[in-house]
């Protein structure tokens, strides 16, 4: 399990991510295309509404992308945001780099959630934690 590089600060956590999906992993049945995606991960043991959350692959701009209003996660759940560039519902309005970037989840106010820089990815790889568990 890789973990380098993830520094969670709150309940809310980017599980995992795949910068290069070609052929494996989530298939987007509507666009049929693999999209690379995130995952979020509820911590908590309630659920929590993100909506107006920002995701983002650039640490300098945290409000790239706004999470819809209705986004809720869950208590331990999981939510996938596929990161296509189509900007339309739990589409991001970005793509993740397989050279390597960052990934940083914001709440309203634009304070950093959790936030990773990752090196370049090998093809239909995924990088993540356990349930949020950035110790394993």
């Amino acid at each position: 399990m890789l973990t380098q590089g993830f520094e969670a600060k709150a309940q809310i956590l980017i599980n995992e991510f795949v910068a290069s999906n070609s052929s494996g992993g989530y298939y987007d049945s509507e666009y049929e295309d693999y999209p690379d995606w995130i995952e979020i991960y509820n911590a908590s043991d309630a659920p929590m509404d993100i909506s107006s959350y920002y995701l983002t692959d650039e640490l300098d701009e945290l409000d790239k992308w706004i999470i819809p209003e209705g986004t809720v996660i869950g208590a331990k759940g999981y939510l996938l945001f596929l990161a296509d560039d189509r900007n339309i519902n739990n589409h991001t309005s970005f793509k993740l780099s397989a050279d390597g970037e960052s990934i940083a989840l914001s709440d309203r106010d634009k304070l950093v959630l959790d936030s990773l820089v990752y090196m370049p990815q090998n093809n239909n790889i995924s990088m993540g934690r356990i349930n949020g568990n950035s110790d394993v």
